[in-house]
């Protein structure tokens, strides 16, 4: 059903965020990336998690990983400042808040 399918991309989008806390920013990134193909997933989810697979990249040490990323979110509909967010980290790599 849609509603699964929906539900998926949320899954994956919260493991990832998961991962990110145990320090396995590579595994997050993974996890972000399956949360964008998921089927049903909403716009806003797609992006947001775009957004933190190019962050766990950068966190992982994958910067030409994590540019890729942020170039899809800043070519995507703005969402939560994710358009600022991304125009910052292709300026600069992303460092894990204090």
């Amino acid at each position: 059903s849609n509603a699964s399918a929906r539900a998926l991309g949320v899954i994956h989008f919260r493991y990832g965020e998961a991962r990110l806390i145990l320090g396995q920013p590579e595994r997050a990134a993974q996890e972000f990336i399956a949360a964008t193909a998921a089927n049903g997933s909403e716009a806003g989810l797609i992006t947001q998690a775009h957004l933190r697979a190019a962050q766990s990249f950068d966190l992982a040490g994958k910067r030409a990983e994590a540019l890729s990323e942020y170039q899809v979110v800043a070519e995507r509909p703005n969402t939560r400042n994710s358009f600022e967010q991304a125009r910052r980290g292709l300026k600069e790599p992303y460092k894990q808040p204090k």
